[in-house]
């Protein structure tokens, strides 16, 4: 009885955890993006900016130390109406996280 109700604490947990993923702010400064998420243990699988159909990978210019907004330096910021995330999630499975956020063009 004590293991089916720890499986199904661990259960509610990561569906909890789940629910509560998203990307809180995201900062340009220059040729930077600070993207700050909860939860910040994610293992990124790709990082994009769109606009309208064009998708942007940024993922090659961004890192993450652990537990800090993940830190994308782009040579150049191209025109971007909404960001996406795509992570993988240390105990949990895969999640995409969106949010709408306007970049202001720099050249390089």
């Amino acid at each position: 009885m004590n293991k089916l109700i720890t499986i199904i604490v661990a259960v509610l947990a990561i569906i909890a955890l789940a629910q509560s993923a998203t990307i809180n702010s995201i900062v340009q400064n220059d040729h930077t993006l600070l993207i700050s998420t909860t939860p910040q243990n994610m293992i990124w699988v790709e990082a994009q900016l769109k606009y309208g159909g064009l998708i942007t990978n940024i993922l090659p210019y961004c890192k993450q130390p652990f537990g800090l907004p993940i830190n994308c330096t782009l040579p150049a910021v191209p025109s971007c109406d909404n960001i996406r995330l795509y992570a993988t999630v240390i105990g949990m499975g895969s999640m995409e996280l969106t949010k709408d956020f306007t970049c202001t063009v720099t050249a390089p």
